[in-house]
């Protein structure tokens, strides 16, 4: 009976040895909310003259092609957008995007 548990204890010993998993984890570069939330502000400014009085995105904006994000804007007249950033192109840390905006509410002045 001894004999056997040594063989038993053994051939796990061995077993286990032989067992190994190989974990390989890809670093994604990502814009941070902050940055991309400043990024949306500037692009504002530039493309539109419009000047956003808060943005607030839900995360970071992976470098990945398609990738996408959901901000929320508050342009220079009170008027709220759900704003989706997509990625579209990456070359090493340089990440670009556009964004689309559907508007969620009026301006004050337009409320009825």
């Amino acid at each position: 009976m001894r004999q056997l548990r040594s063989v038993a204890i053994a051939a796990a010993a061995i077993t286990l040895a032989g067992c190994h998993a190989n974990a390989s984890v890809k670093k994604v570069n990502q814009i941070s909310a902050e940055h991309l939330a400043q990024g949306l502000r500037d692009a504002a400014k530039a493309r539109q003259n419009i000047v956003l009085q808060n943005v607030d995105c839900n995360g970071p904006l992976d470098g990945v092609v398609n990738a996408t994000q959901s901000c929320t804007v508050v342009d220079d007249e009170g008027t709220k957008y759900d704003v989706l950033v997509t990625t579209t192109s990456v070359d090493g840390t340089n990440i670009k995007f556009h964004y689309t905006a559907d508007q969620i509410s009026k301006t004050p002045s337009d409320k009825a």
